[in-house]
């Protein structure tokens, strides 16, 4: 039987702070809401190869006017948070699959919600408070994806962990749960940017006034 060729997809990648996966006790470091890990391309772009120039330039426009603290998008790496991690991801999820250091720059830092829906979330299972905490979304175009540790019956539930001035100033909840079954029809990038991103960039939502 011929195999069906996959959809064509692509995100953005998202890790939020958490107390008990590593990447979110990282992104605790530098946010009380979330790190940007980069933007994956899943199909290969045909007609450009790599160019020796890509990873200086890619990381160029990425420290400009420190774009990378901006948008959220820090290294864990020792040395500092710019610019290892994020020239690393752009040379996997982007330079591999034919993709110029302009195009990769202009999807990381498209906060638009045009088109975009929820392709993955990755969650944990809190048996104490019998819910599924999240700790990573993908949000582009695609099919969506569940991974981690959940219980199906349990809601999905993103754990605020702002400072209390800040709770009270955007009238923050504690949780934001979603049913586990409808969760990519509810829980939209539009929700996630205006809900969560703009808190400490609000430049982000001021784009779209």
């Amino acid at each position: 039987m011929k195999k069906k060729n996959a959809i064509p997809s692509e995100s953005i990648q998202i890790w939020l702070r958490d107390d008990e996966y590593l990447p979110g006790i990282e992104c605790g470091k530098f946010s009380h809401v979330y790190c940007i890990h980069g933007y994956w391309f899943f199909f290969k772009r045909p007609n450009r190869q790599p160019h020796w120039t890509d990873l200086p330039k890619f990381a160029a426009l990425i420290q400009h006017n420190k774009t990378w603290e901006k948008i959220n998008w820090f290294s864990f790496h020792p040395g500092g948070a710019c610019c290892r991690l994020q020239v690393e991801e752009y040379e996997k999820h982007g330079r591999s699959v034919g993709v110029s250091p302009e195009d990769y720059f202009a999807k990381v830092t498209n906060f638009s919600t045009l088109g975009k829906t929820l392709t993955h979330i990755t969650a944990r299972y809190d048996c104490t408070r019998e819910i599924n905490i999240v700790v990573a979304l993908g949000f582009g175009w695609g099919e969506f994806h569940r991974k981690g540790s959940t219980k199906p019956d349990m809601p999905y539930a993103i754990i605020t962990r702002v400072t209390p001035a800040v709770r009270v100033k955007h009238k923050v909840p504690n949780t934001y749960n979603f049913p586990f079954k409808d969760v990519e029809k509810l829980l939209t990038f539009e929700f996630f940017k205006t809900k969560l991103m703009c808190i400490e960039n609000s430049w982000i939502c001021e784009m779209d006034s």
